[in-house]
């Protein structure tokens, strides 16, 4: 039988942590970049955004290729050029979250 005790579990869970928190602040810099350009969050956008931050050579270097790969594979993204709105009930994901904050920044910034 092949368990694992509290500290190995605590130890996956924390590395998983660090794991989500990496690809997290990737997808931030990469959509703060698309924002200052002036682009506005639609499903494409988002994709584009996910896309580029899951073929990062830093974070692919520093995290196993099944782990991004089934991270990338879990996500839902809307197609479309139609602007995503910000409270929609499908949009749960931590990834798409960061998203919306990161393009409604400025819209406080704004205000």
């Amino acid at each position: 039988m092949n368990t694992t005790t509290n500290e190995e579990q605590l130890a996956i869970e924390r590395r998983r942590a660090r794991f989500h928190a990496d690809v997290a602040q990737t997808v931030r810099v990469i959509a703060e970049r698309y924002r200052a350009s002036g682009a506005v969050l639609t499903g494409d956008v988002a994709r584009a955004i996910l896309d580029e931050a899951f073929a990062d050579v830093g974070l692919a270097s520093r995290w196993p290729d099944d782990a991004i790969a089934a991270l990338a594979q879990s996500m839902e993204i809307p197609e479309g050029s139609t602007e995503l709105a910000r409270n929609e009930d499908d949009h749960t994901n931590a990834l798409l979250q960061s998203l919306f904050a990161v393009f409604h920044a400025s819209e406080r910034a704004d205000a």
